[in-house]
């Protein structure tokens, strides 16, 4: 699968997306072909470059590295919802900080299971399948994921003048963190101004949300029908495989990198939270700039230009988490991000993905 990477040296913000460019194929790019790159990997090959952009250039096609880590694999199955917790009859009752892979049921309608630390997610998703590779979505596998959303394969469609229009996958507005709804309308205001999109009646459809059995809510899908992807925008926090590792901060997710594979994480260098320069090609972080600064009941919240979605790096010790949650507003969507320590929050969840 090659994708055309956007990442432009913009200084000055402005609101914009655009259509990613997607071909299907089934060799890897490479440096030699024309309009063609490799992808910046590093030397075991099984995890992507942070900062590194090799020979790649604008306008060259790139080898997406969410399906390079796996190589003896043919591509990947992401969780349609985040994961839930089995038998949950109330949102206190899917906050376990456990490990227990028996627990895994990824349906709709499903209470989400929150309150984890990143430990226990990571090897609850590695023993859910493990002959199928099963494992905690990494960083990238989210990037691969909101590029291919926005494209002619999830929430863009060709015009007449052969341009594209893109819409925003809607917003999981679900105060009590239950998966596959969507908001019968987009937000209109920022965090934390969320009160008017949210509803307290969980499992059915009220007046603010769908529930996932109405059809109305494959807005909130990433492929605009059932096919696709559900609560990648707000619902709850999700964290992802991707984190700054440093001998400063206070890692607190409970695991010890040197104890696992590195095709499970994605290892970012930053030096402080501001270097967006040391993203990885495909994760859709810096791809979503220029950023801004905007203030919110008082709170400084960074937005990228692509739909307003939050834009927070993470610094030493901190660990990606992607999507924001049901009361993010305008600033959740497939593009945003933040980051937490890694340990266990009530409005953290995580996503399970499988290479076959």
């Amino acid at each position: 699968m090659g994708e055309y990477s956007s990442v432009e040296e913009e200084t000055q913000y402005q609101e914009k997306s655009k259509p990613i460019e997607i071909e299907f194929g089934l060799e890897n790019t490479k440096d030699e072909h024309t309009d063609e790159c490799t992808t910046p990997m590093l030397d075991n090959q099984v995890q992507a470059a942070s900062g590194d952009t090799g020979q790649c250039k604008k306008g060259d096609w790139m080898t997406h590295p969410a399906f390079l880590a796996f190589p003896n694999t043919k591509g990947l199955w992401v969780g349609k919802f985040e994961t839930g917790y089995k038998g949950a009859t109330s949102t206190t009752t899917a906050q376990q900080n456990e490990n227990n892979s028996q627990q895994v049921i990824i349906k709709p309608n499903e209470y989400s299971w929150r309150g984890i630390q990143i430990s226990n997610a990571y090897q609850t998703s590695f023993n859910y399948k493990r002959e199928l590779e099963s494992h905690m979505m990494k960083n990238t596998e989210w990037g691969a994921v909101a590029y291919l959303t926005n494209s002619i394969y999830g929430r863009c469609t060709r015009n007449d003048d052969a341009t594209a229009s893109c819409e925003e996958v809607r917003i999981n507005n679900n105060s009590n963190y239950v998966t596959g709804y969507g908001a019968i309308q987009s937000p209109i205001n920022g965090y934390p101004s969320y009160h008017d999109f949210e509803s307290a009646t969980p499992k059915q459809s009220g007046d603010k949300l769908y529930t996932y059995l109405d059809s109305k809510s494959v807005s909130a899908s990433t492929t605009g029908n059932y096919s696709g992807i559900y609560d990648m925008s707000g619902g709850a926090w999700e964290y992802v495989m991707g984190v700054v590792t440093s001998s400063t901060g206070t890692d607190q997710s409970g695991l010890t990198l040197t104890t696992i594979d590195a095709k499970y994480y994605d290892n970012y260098n930053f030096i402080d939270a501001s270097t967006f320069s040391k993203s990885i090609l495909g994760d859709a972080v810096k791809e979503i700039g220029p950023f801004k600064q905007e203030i919110y009941y008082q709170e400084p919240i960074n937005i990228g230009s692509w739909y307003q979605d939050r834009a927070n790096l993470p610094f030493a010790s901190r660990w990606f988490k992607r999507g924001d949650r049901h009361s993010g507003g305008t600033q959740a969507g497939i593009f945003a991000f933040t980051s937490y320590n890694g340990n266990d929050y009530i409005d953290c969840s995580f996503r399970i993905a499988l290479a076959m």
